[in-house]
């Protein structure tokens, strides 16, 4: 009677399955983030995340000013192309999940700022009597706070999970 033996040696599938599982459990947060946009606004009484809000949506009295969701809808593809990127090297065995999506973060993240800094170039122009108040024409931009707030959250399960990771643009 013939009886065989197989050996099973993982080379490395292992790991990989487990860093794409990861992929899967993390979520990534770009916007007015952290303790930036948590802070109260220096010309308001308002923090700084509230204060974007109300220039991503518009208000009663003010325009809306998409800097937010139209840098990421623009940039989509870049970000797509990225996480394609990333996602490679992690099966390469040359980043972990969490480090791929720090990655992805912080891509888009540059988009918004860069999206931002374009204000006078696409948004709604100021009113005479904002331009008034600021003393200056340029729209989103006062005092640079909202700018610096802007960047990433790595976080674990969902928007509201641990943040592992992140940053601001810069």
């Amino acid at each position: 009677m013939l009886t065989s033996q197989v050996t099973y040696t993982d080379q490395g599938a292992a790991r990989i399955f487990d860093q794409l599982r990861r992929l899967a459990e993390l979520v990534v947060v770009v916007g007015v983030v952290g303790p930036r946009g948590q802070a109260v606004h220096p010309e308001s009484d308002l923090s700084v995340a509230t204060i974007a809000l109300f220039n991503e949506f518009g208000t009663s009295t003010a325009p809306e000013r998409s800097f937010l969701r139209s840098a990421v809808t623009e940039g989509r593809d870049d970000i797509a192309r990225t996480y394609q990127q990333q996602v490679t090297l992690v099966v390469a065995g040359r980043r972990d999940a969490l480090q791929a999506l720090d990655a992805c973060g912080r891509q888009a993240a540059l988009l918004v700022r860069r999206k931002l800094d374009r204000a006078p170039e696409w948004a709604v122009p100021l009113s005479l009597i904002t331009i008034k108040r600021k003393g200056s024409t340029i729209p989103l931009r006062d005092t640079d706070t909202m700018r610096k707030a802007i960047g990433w959250s790595v976080r674990e399960g969902d928007e509201n999970g641990a943040s592992l990771a992140g940053g601001y643009a810069v």
